[in-house]
């Protein structure tokens, strides 16, 4: 089905494409093979995706797919300023020349049809059930009013997880064929011994799968259980703290440094660079280079857009997140609030870690917060209010 989008771009023929499913059931290995095929076949590809800790930041998933495309994204003259300066994550000023949100939509959809006049374009968004608002009404624009050029709007999400807003958008969307939804199901139990788990015996396969209802990602974490001999049984593992115990038992040989840059990078999210992870765990150079080793070797993280460090699922950063106390979290988010404005990061970036860490009021923090609702309230209100 997905490579049929592909001949469709072929022809000209714009598509937008729906994949819904659990957590862990296999969106974002769909989406990673679909781009890789499309790439193949000399198609432009751009990737991003939503964060659950991210639902506040205006457009995050365009602005990190159209990170893609380099410093200087798009400086065509027949684009206002202010599309280039959202898509690549800056600030767009109170008055930006779109003169509101709606402007900037169309704006948008008129930057993607440029790009698709030099060849197919796939944007690919995962985890779009975390979108923040402005996010969720710019796909509502380009569902409604698809980009007259080559372009797929490929989007991943959890269904019952998506905002009523977007979910109520594909649907009705589905009746004019103007959407293509791809639903994925759990995997048979042949599938799982087969495809997961081969050379296991039969009956362990089946406990394993019953277990973790033909999901990939608990299956794949039962495995893990079985073969180290976590689990007196791995069929006695069925609820949902179970899983969490099997994903945070990949931490145990950690050593206590190793496990701290762990939960920075969880919980910092895009923003796990470098010098803003050296500011949340006091780790030098060194230091730090010696734990993300280790945390690669056991994929625990990997490397991520720009070069940087992300956990290697949602679901495992979810856990690891959620396992950091709250003190420990909000010194986190401190470390990086000083450290984004000591290398004069924007107002909406710093504000992310402001209300995550502030305890009482303070003037910076104020005046921070305060400028950074000026500059998204034309192009992103709910962020605003916020």
């Amino acid at each position: 089905m997905l490579d049929t989008v592909v001949d469709r771009l072929a022809l000209g023929t714009p598509s937008f494409v729906d994949i819904t499913g659990a957590a862990g059931i296999g969106k974002t290995r769909l989406l990673t093979e679909f781009c890789l095929r499309a790439r193949h076949r000399g198609v432009t590809v751009l990737r991003g995706r939503a964060a659950e800790y991210e639902r506040h930041l205006p457009f995050r998933p365009f602005t990190d797919a159209f990170a893609g495309l380099g410093d200087d994204p798009m400086r065509d003259p027949d684009l206002p300023e202010v599309v280039s300066r959202v898509l690549a994550g800056f600030d767009t000023g109170p008055r930006s020349t779109t003169g509101d949100r709606f402007g900037l939509h169309r704006s948008v959809a008129r930057a993607l049809a440029l790009l698709g006049r030099d060849g197919p374009l796939v944007v690919a968004l995962d985890d779009v059930h975390w979108a923040d608002p402005a996010t969720v009404e710019l796909v509502d624009h380009l569902v409604r009013h698809p980009v007259p050029s080559p372009v797929a709007l490929v989007v991943a999400r959890r269904d019952r997880q998506t905002p009523a807003a977007l979910s109520t958008v594909l649907t009705q969307a589905l009746g004019t064929e103007a959407v293509l939804r791809i639903g994925l199901g759990p995997l048979t139990e042949q599938a799982c011994a087969e495809g997961l788990a081969p050379g296991l015996p039969r009956e362990h396969a089946a406990r394993l799968h019953a277990a973790a209802e033909g999901n990939p990602l608990y299956f794949l974490s039962l495995l893990h259980a079985h073969r180290g001999q976590a689990a007196q049984t791995a069929g006695a593992v069925t609820e949902a703290n179970g899983i969490d115990m099997l994903l945070l038992n990949e931490m145990a040989p950690l050593t206590p440094s190793q496990r701290r840059t762990l939960e920075a990078i969880a919980v910092l999210g895009d923003h796990a660079v470098p010098s803003v992870v050296r500011a949340a765990t006091g780790r030098n150079d060194d230091e730090l280079e010696d734990d993300l080793d280790v945390l690669a070797r056991r994929d625990l993280v990997r490397t991520g857009p720009g070069g940087r460090p992300v956990v290697r699922h949602t679901v495992l950063r979810t856990v690891v997140h959620e396992s950091v106390s709250p003190r420990r979290r909000a010194r986190i988010h401190h470390a990086a609030a000083v450290e984004l404005a000591r290398i004069g990061a924007s107002p909406v970036e710093q504000a992310r870690h402001i209300e995550r860490s502030v305890t009482t009021w303070t003037p910076q923090a104020h005046a921070v917060l305060k400028q950074a609702a000026e500059l998204t309230v034309s192009t992103a209100p709910t962020s605003c209010a916020h």
